[in-house]
């Protein structure tokens, strides 16, 4: 009998552990090509739409890949939309990672944004990475 009960127990807490879900963010990759086109003031580039899995109050970007073509321009990315930032933004020159915060209320999961990115100073460069909004 306690064989029978042991074993019921252990299929109950297995068919729990099974039929839990868990949440993980949306991580896009990014390949962004810069020129003074996309010059602060101007017309971010933007794109990679991302969902937001999580309440939490920051987004992660992290460049693997700047390779100056022109110059050695500046780059700032944030989150946002063509018409709106969302977060703080990021501004450097080359690789590595940073956390961007939110700075409007009400950004938690199922919010969807896109990177943007901005050039300050004249050239161009190819950027890759990934983020998470």
């Amino acid at each position: 009998m306690r064989r029978i009960a042991a074993s019921l127990l252990l299929a109950l807490i297995v068919a729990l552990m099974g039929s839990t879900v868990t949440a993980s963010a949306q991580t896009r990759t990014f390949l962004f090509h810069m020129n003074t086109n996309y010059a602060h003031g101007k017309k971010p580039n933007y794109g990679y739409p991302a969902t937001k899995a999580d309440n939490e109050q920051r987004a992660y970007v992290t460049v693997t890949s700047y390779t100056a073509t022109a110059g050695s321009p500046t780059i700032s990315m944030y989150v946002g939309n063509p018409t709106a930032q969302v977060s703080t933004a990021w501004s450097w020159r080359g690789t590595g990672s940073h956390t961007l915060d939110y700075t409007i209320s009400g950004v938690g999961k199922g919010s969807t944004f896109c990177l943007c990115a901005e050039q300050f100073g004249p050239g161009s460069v190819v950027l890759s990475g990934r983020w998470t909004p």
